[in-house]
């Protein structure tokens, strides 16, 4: 964004990305949702596990079953937990640092020549500074 007020450009910059990232995210959103339904329904499974399993009136066969049961939702629960927190921290688009205003230098191909040249002006008075020298030694060498 180029404005010229800081704020202006970076209040514009962080709503484009809102908008951006409401635009992506509806497909991470729905998996958020059902994983956490799925979390709900399970934790009442648990529940009514639990409750079946301390009934006094079960026998125990049928406990063992519950417990086995139990177990299996419980796996489950983790599960499910993992993959929502997998979505909510990966999956899901979200700003990483809001956008602020920095100063950036005018670039155009007139101020690139313009230091191309300045830069090939400074290397070539060092080289014919420095050309008697090194055509000394090489004439040294050579003899």
């Amino acid at each position: 964004m180029q404005s010229a007020k800081k704020k202006v450009a970076a209040c514009a910059a962080n709503q484009l990305a809102k908008e951006v990232i409401a635009r992506i995210s509806g497909y991470a959103v729905e998996k958020i949702a059902s994983f956490r339904a799925q979390l709900s329904q399970e934790q009442k499974v648990i529940k009514n596990l639990s409750t079946a399993i301390s009934d006094p009136n079960v026998s125990s066969t049928d406990k063992l079953l519950l417990q086995v049961q139990l177990n299996t939702a419980q796996s489950d629960l983790s599960a499910t937990t993992q993959l929502l927190h997998q979505a909510t921290a990966i999956e899901e688009p979200h700003v990483l640092t809001p956008a602020s205003a920095a100063r950036i230098t005018a670039r155009s191909r007139r101020n690139s020549v313009v230091v191309g040249g300045l830069i090939g002006l400074v290397l070539g008075a060092l080289a014919a500074l420095l050309w008697d020298r090194v055509a000394e030694m090489l004439a040294r060498r050579r003899s």
